[in-house]
C-alpha cells in the first residue's frame, strides 16, 4: 500500500471520523483488488458502527449478546462481498474460501458448471474444487481423466470413499471403463491392421473387443499384450461396483481379454481371485444375471476348499455377492459362519431372524450375544 493512502486515511479520520475513513479504505482495497484485506476492512467497519473495538481480529467475546445475530450477518456479508469479487475475476479457489466460510456453495458450483477450460488452461484449482471439495465430482473426474490421464484417474478413483455417494462412483467407473476399453480396442485394431492390412472398425459397445479377438490367437503370441496391465487389472477390480448394464458387459469383455494373456502377467493373488480374470469374470456374470448358479457354485467350491485352511476371505467375497443379488437367506447362513456375532446384527435385524447370531455366538463362546439373540428371536415369534 503506497504511503499516500496512509496519509489519506489519517486525514479522512481527522476530518470526517472513523466511518468515513473506513469507507475510504474499503473503496481503495476494492479498487486495488486486495480482496483479502477488504474482508477485514469490512469487518472493522461493521465493528466500528456498533461501537466495538475496530480491530477486525478482536475476540468475538467482546460482542454483546444483543448484537450477536447482527454481527454474524455482517461477517456473512463481508465474506460474500470478497467471494463475489474474487469470483468475478475468475479466482475460483480464493472465492471458495469465503463462500465455504458462510456455507454458500451454489455460486462456485455454477461457475464450475459453466467452465470450459482449454488445453493450455491451468486446471488444478477447478479439479480440486470440483472433485475433492465435492462441488461437481463427475465434472472433476472428467477433467482428471482427460488432462491427467488413465493412471491418475485410476489412483484417484481407487483412493476415494464413495460409500455415501454411490451414484458418483458409478459415473466415474463408467467413464474410466469406457476410456480403457476404447484405448485397448484401438490398440488391438492397430495391431490387426499391421498384420492383416485393414483397419477394423471399432466402437465402444458390447461385443466390439470380443469380435476383434475372435479367431486371432496370434494377438497373444510371444507374451504379447496391448495395454498397461496394471490399468487393466485395477479397472476390472473396481468394476464389481457397477450395476447391470452396458458398462458391466464391457468389463466382462476386459476379463475375456485378460484371461487370454500369458500367465506370467497374472501375478499371485489370494483365493478366490487366484485365477484373476476368470474369477472376476464369473463375479461380473453373476451381477449381470448370466449363469448365476454356475457362478455361485464356482465361489461356493472355493469357499469349501479354503475352509480347512482357516481362510475366510473367499467366504467374505461370496457373502458380498449374495447380498448384491438379494440371496439374503444364504447370505445370512454364510455370514453366521464367517462374521463375529456382533457383526451379524445388521443382517439379522434386516431379515428379522436372530437364530444365526445365536448360533455364531455359541460357536464363538460369546454368552452375551447368545442370550441377547435368543431374546430378540423370541420377539419375532410373537
Amino acid at each position: 500500500m503506497p504511503d499516500t493512502i496512509y496519509d489519506q486515511l489519517t486525514l479522512e479520520l481527522k476530518k470526517s471520523g472513523a466511518q468515513e475513513a473506513l469507507k475510504l479504505l474499503c473503496s481503495h482495497l476494492e479498487a486495488s483488488g486486495d480482496y483479502h484485506k477488504l474482508f477485514y476492512a469490512l469487518l472493522s467497519r461493521a465493528r466500528a458502527e456498533k461501537g466495538l473495538c475496530a480491530i477486525p481480529t478482536s475476540p468475538s467475546s467482546d460482542v454483546p449478546p444483543s448484537l450477536h445475530q447482527q454481527f454474524e450477518e455482517d461477517i456473512r456479508n463481508s465474506a460474500r462481498k470478497a467471494a463475489t469479487l474474487f469470483l468475478a475475476k475468475g479466482d475460483l479457489e480464493q472465492a471458495w474460501q469465503y463462500f465455504k466460510m458462510i456455507g454458500e456453495t451454489e455460486p462456485i458450483r455454477a461457475a464450475i458448471d459453466a467452465l470450459n477450460p482449454g488445453p493450455e488452461d491451468d486446471i488444478e484449482a477447478p479439479v480440486r474444487l470440483a472433485f475433492y471439495e465435492g462441488l461437481n465430482m463427475p465434472r472433476g473426474f472428467d477433467w482428471i481423466l482427460q488432462r491427467y490421464g488413465m493412471c491418475n484417474a485410476i489412483t484417484t478413483l481407487s483412493s476415494q470413499d464413495f460409500a455415501a455417494i454411490p451414484a458418483v462412483r458409478e459415473y466415474c467407473l463408467q467413464k474410466l471403463l469406457r476410456a480403457l476399453y476404447e484405448e485397448l480396442a484401438g490398440r488391438i485394431a492397430a495391431e490387426i491392421e499391421r498384420r492383416e492390412g485393414k483397419l477394423p472398425q471399432i466402437e465402444v459397445k458390447t461385443g466390439c473387443l470380443r469380435n476383434l479377438m475372435a479367431g486371432r490367437d496370434w494377438l497373444f503370441e510371444e507374451d504379447a499384450y496391448h495395454i498397461d496391465l496394471s490399468h487393466l487389472s485395477s479397472t476390472v477390480q473396481m468394476s464389481i461396483h457397477l450395476p447391470p448394464g452396458e458398462e458391466l458387459d464391457l468389463a466382462r469383455e476386459l476379463c475375456d481379454y485378460g484371461a487370454r494373456l500369458s500367465e506370467k502377467f497374472l501375478g499371485r493373488n489370494e483365493p478366490p481371485f487366484d485365477k484373476f480374470y476368470l474369477s472376476y469374470g464369473k463375479y461380473l456374470d453373476i451381477l449381470a444375471g448370466r449363469e448365476v448358479e454356475a457362478g455361485l457354485d464356482y465361489y461356493r467350491q472355493i469357499v469349501r476348499e479354503n475352509e480347512a485352511e482357516g481362510s475366510t476371505y473367499p467366504a467374505e467375497v461370496l457373502l458380498q455377492i449374495l447380498e448384491r443379488i438379494g440371496k439374503e437367506e444364504e447370505a445370512l447362513s454364510l455370514a453366521g459362519k464367517t462374521l463375529t456375532a456382533s457383526g451379524l446384527f445388521p443382517m439379522c435385524a434386516k431379515a428379522k431372524n436372530f437364530q444365526p447370531l445365536a448360533d455364531a455366538a455359541r460357536r464363538q463362546e460369546d454368552p452375551v450375544h447368545f442370550l441377547a439373540a435368543l431374546i430378540e428371536q423370541g420377539k419375532q415369534k410373537r
